[in-house]
């Protein structure tokens, strides 16, 4: 090989374009704080006190290819979003008249439809945002500098055009994106700033000065409660005040008591979920700021979830307040607490009352529209602190950056599915399976395979793979076999030796998946 003439020379050349790339990226983000305080001065003068790398992570994509990226930001922004729109549909003069009378499930869809994208991102296109977002990578052929214009030496074209089209943001990234920029505001200056921006820019609607969210002195039909138990709550959520009478006795009305005219608890739930959800996200960005949004939305799932919030329920005997007029509801809650008592396969193989875990965030709904953003966040922190506590105090980022630790806090079907998309998880009672399976009555039960009975009354969920049963396994509720059943046969086809089998699984899978569709074909 032939000396290089110039060592130097061919190190420049090697390092200039990644300078220039970096350079590049740099003067980006001042050139969208300058037009962020054209269009929005409010937004302007916060992005101004914000540090140069923040706002490159907020403005790139994972198309870039570099260590770091919106993802973060945007998982927090929207719930920040969901917090925003919860009050607006909640308070805002504009709306409040006709959502009054609501449903839970109505409030929702009005929300989802107030931040889905396609409304997003037509507000950052309307507002240029969508001109700064930085998609493309550093590769041969894929970037070149602003100012250079890359021509074909055959025809003269400007090849830079299809590259262009290429990495045009999406309508997703825009929308992404956005959610970046409110988790940003939101992280550096609270949640005023971030409320303050996002009617700016039109996200959501201007509300009325005032730390009380709802007007709550209606008259209750109910006998309020008594001081004992507004305290024992408030010792719950971790307030130095009791609420408001009205606001208690809503919290914890169920849906059943039809006879009274005291709203259900349905309508805080609501507002309580979206509470917790920004609560939880906040501390887990500030905790872990290494971890990546897969790991981070495991943690959430598993401190949000219905069997963690009913779990932690019970631990305060909060059931015990509860007004309601469903018969079956004591004996339901006596049966979780015996799934708890034998928790040999932890909480996801327990089966509570739905209204264990709503009535948690109805209180916390309650709290939020009584003492206003900052009690609402400091006492959802508070309910589930045990459970971050635990999480916290046995795992650190790299443990919770591995399959195999965050495989231990999912749902167990969750992870099985991960594991072998194409399978089906089914169940019936003891007595159908024992009748339609005559022929193979065995399952996992007690440690132990044995047969199904016909007059058994429990209920057995069976996992197939393309028609073929892979493991039945039964107990006494639909959730605690699911889960059993899923959980013990994740267990197993997770073992290192099983890896070829989950591979074949897979494979047998698809080449069904092939047949069905050529049968379609014919």
């Amino acid at each position: 090989e032939a000396p290089l003439a110039d060592a130097s020379l061919y190190l420049h050349l090697v390092l200039l374009p990644q300078i220039l790339y970096h350079l590049e990226q740099r003067l980006v983000v001042d050139a969208f704080v300058r037009h962020s305080a054209r269009i929005s001065p409010r937004l302007g003068g916060y992005l101004k006190r914000v540090n140069e790398h923040s706002m490159l992570e907020a403005l790139t994509a994972k198309s870039c290819a570099v260590d770091w990226d919106y993802d973060r930001l945007e998982w927090l922004g929207d719930a920040v979003l969901k917090v925003l729109h919860t009050d607006a549909l909640v308070n805002a003069p504009a709306l409040k008249e006709w959502t009054s009378c609501l449903h839970e499930g109505d409030l929702s869809v009005v929300r989802s439809a107030m931040g889905c994208n396609a409304r997003l991102q037509e507000l950052g296109r309307g507002c240029g945002i969508d001109t700064f977002i930085l998609t493309r990578p550093l590769s041969r052929g894929e970037w070149t500098p602003t100012a250079l214009v890359l021509k074909s030496d055959n025809d003269g074209s400007d090849l830079a055009k299809d590259v262009n089209a290429k990495y045009r943001p999406s309508s997703r990234v825009i929308a992404d994106v956005v959610e970046a920029i409110l988790g940003l505001i939101y992280l550096n200056f609270g949640f005023d700033a971030a409320q303050d921006v996002a009617v700016s820019l039109a996200i959501t609607l201007p509300l009325p000065r005032t730390d009380q969210l709802v007007d709550y002195d209606f008259v209750c039909s109910q006998s309020p409660p008594s001081p004992r138990t507004a305290r024992r709550v408030a010792s719950f959520l971790g307030i130095d005040t009791v609420l408001h009478p009205s606001l208690l006795v809503e919290a914890t009305t169920h849906a059943s008591c039809l006879h009274h005219q005291t709203p259900s608890y349905q309508r805080l739930e609501w507002i309580g979920d979206s509470v917790l959800s920004l609560a939880v996200r906040k501390h887990c960005f500030n905790k872990y700021p290494d971890l990546n949004v897969g790991p981070l939305v495991v943690i959430e799932s598993t401190i949000v979830s219905n069997e963690t919030l009913a779990y932690l329920a019970c631990r305060e005997r909060m059931q015990d307040i509860v007004r309601h007029a469903d018969s079956t509801l004591p004996s339901r809650i006596e049966s979780f607490y015996c799934d708890l008592r034998r928790n040999d396969w932890g909480l996801w193989t327990t089966d509570p009352p739905k209204v264990l875990a709503d009535v948690v965030e109805a209180m916390l709904g309650a709290v939020h529209c009584g003492f206003g953003f900052d009690v609402g966040q400091r006492s959802a922190l508070h309910v589930v602190s045990p459970i971050l506590d635990a999480i916290f105090a046995h795992s650190n980022t790299s443990e919770l950056s591995s399959s195999s630790v965050t495989n231990t806090m999912m749902n167990p079907r969750q992870v099985l599915y991960e594991m072998v998309p194409s399978v089906k998880i089914r169940t019936l009672s003891e007595h159908e399976y024992a009748l339609r399976f005559a022929t193979s009555k065995s399952v996992w039960k007690c440690g132990r395979f044995a047969d199904t009975s016909p007059n058994g009354d429990d209920v057995v969920c069976y996992i197939s793979c393309c028609n073929a049963t892979l493991l039945a396994l039964s107990d006494h509720s639909t959730n605690a076999a699911r889960n059993r059943c899923a959980g013990l046969l994740a267990s197993v086809l997770g073992k290192p030796r099983n890896d070829d089998l989950v591979a074949a699984l897979a494979c047998i899978a698809s080449n069904c998946r092939k047949s069905d569709d050529e049968e379609l074909i014919l």
